[in-house]
């Protein structure tokens, strides 16, 4: 009988060195960066 947290460990343990490529859905952009530095109120 298995605990959910040694499942869950075993999960993790199984993914330790696996690389993944996450490609945004579009290119950042000087528009992004301005509300980027509005929002964080960078002048």
């Amino acid at each position: 009988m298995s605990s959910p947290h040694n499942d869950l460990l075993l999960r993790l343990k199984a993914t330790v060195g696996r690389e993944s490529v996450f490609t945004a859905p579009e290119e950042v952009g000087r528009a992004a960066i301005r509300m980027y530095s509005q929002a964080i109120q960078d002048p």
